[in-house]
């Protein structure tokens, strides 16, 4: 049945849970509200939604699934946390107050998250380990003048790690140093700025990443030649356990699985359909 924008037929997809008489929440009427009303977190979860399809679709392609050992222990130590922080450790009675809901498909949800998180980590660390890695030193600062500077008396003999206590970020490691990346890493390194082949001790910018105002100099401290084979999966995932994907590794990884599949991001729409509650539709 063809129907105009902005409205629903009757029978379209509904949202079990909430309902007027025979009528069902309609999951367009929920999303367009929770796009207008909430656009950030609204963007967040359509950006965790993608992630977790393209791992999905990365999975079939390389033969990589999660383990489920390994699920089932990331479950048992998120149940040990939350029966720490729920009322005198009644997860039933926590599930009900927080999500309406006993605790077998609340912990059942749980898992399957662990499990999707899981596999992104497989996929995106597989993906960068066969485009090869690096290792940068990353001085940051909001002034474009500042970096200019760093990057001239750098590349006149200066030490980049004696300029880290003038960084805003001196990284995890407190050096400026920044953990292994995929070389090749469309999405936060622009293509005009980064030099075709990286060599080590090579320092260039400032880079100002997509969205960002800050200004950034890059020096290379490690290269690492692309593997012909994805390591075995209890290897990645011992890997893994030591160095989680980062947030930019992750960036890296999900620009281009979004070129690889011809995706999309962006707000959902938020046009109220003319129907909020529409019978379900019949199995």
């Amino acid at each position: 049945m063809q129907t105009s924008a902005g409205s629903v037929a009757a029978g379209d997809l509904s949202l079990p849970g909430v309902a007027v008489g025979d009528r069902a929440l309609a999951a367009h009427a929920f999303a367009s509200e929770a796009s207008f009303l909430f656009p950030e977190e609204s963007r967040a979860l359509a950006h965790a939604l993608l992630r977790a399809e393209f791992a999905r679709l990365e999975a079939e392609r390389m033969g990589v699934e999660p383990e489920l050992a390994a699920v089932d222990a990331a479950l048992a130590a998120s149940v040990a946390g939350l029966r720490a922080q729920a009322p005198d450790g009644q997860l039933e009675a926590w599930a009900q107050q927080r999500y309406g809901r006993g605790w077998e498909p609340v912990e059942a949800g749980l898992r399957q998250r662990l499990e999707d998180n899981q596999r992104f980590q497989l996929c995106a660390r597989a993906w960068s380990l066969q485009r090869g890695r690096v290792r940068f030193r990353m001085l940051s600062t909001r002034d474009e003048v500042t970096a200019r500077d760093w990057l001239r008396r750098i590349r006149a003999g200066a030490s980049a790690a004696a300029i880290v206590s003038a960084s805003l970020d001196a990284g995890p490691a407190g050096d400026g140093s920044l953990p292994w990346l995929p070389q090749a890493s469309p999405g936060w390194l622009p293509a005009d700025v980064v030099p075709s082949e990286l060599k080590l001790g090579e320092v260039f910018g400032p880079v100002q990443l997509p969205g960002e105002s800050v200004w950034r100099v890059l020096e290379v401290l490690a290269l690492e030649a692309p593997l012909a084979t994805v390591p075995p999966r209890a290897q990645l995932l011992q890997a893994l356990r030591a160095d989680p994907v980062g947030p930019l590794e992750e960036r890296a990884w999900f620009e281009a699985m979004s070129a690889r599949y011809n995706a999309r991001e962006g707000l959902p729409a938020f046009e109220t359909p003319a129907r909020s509650f529409v019978r379900p539709r019949s199995r």
